[in-house]
């Protein structure tokens, strides 16, 4: 499909990938678009790990990573447009070093271990004390 659009700077990999961290290094972006929510996962994780590595990301509205990327503009929500999908790219690549950051910082927020480790804490103790 890549190859019959005519484009040259888009890599699709199949199989088991050993080092994520390495591959979304080589990438500029990481893009996740979806019509309906059924076909994605809530909180993807390639969409926490690409923002781990410092890379912005482009997900749809139906996404649960949505409301953070844009609260922090750590990367771009979109409709499953191609014209939307065009003008995101554009806009990350004209500020990338801003939106890597952010996307680092996101990251770093959202998915602190200890805050991550407190948040299941109070679920157990809400749920043990009724």
């Amino acid at each position: 499909m890549v190859e019959d659009a005519g484009v040259d700077n888009v890599e699709v990999r199949v199989g088991r990938v050993v080092d994520m961290a390495e591959l979304y290094s080589e990438a500029h972006v990481t893009v996740l678009v979806a019509r309906e929510t059924v076909r994605a996962k809530p909180l993807p994780n390639s969409l926490v790990e690409s923002c781990a590595c410092g890379r912005p990301v482009v997900t749809s509205s139906t996404c649960g990573l949505a409301p953070l990327l844009t609260e922090t503009d750590a990367g771009k929500v979109i409709e499953a447009d191609a014209d939307q999908l065009a003008a995101a790219l554009d806009d990350l690549r004209d500020d990338w070093d801003g939106y890597a950051e952010r996307a680092r910082r996101l990251a770093e927020m959202a998915c602190d271990e200890n805050q991550f480790v407190e948040n299941y804490r109070r679920v157990y103790e809400a749920v043990l004390t009724g």
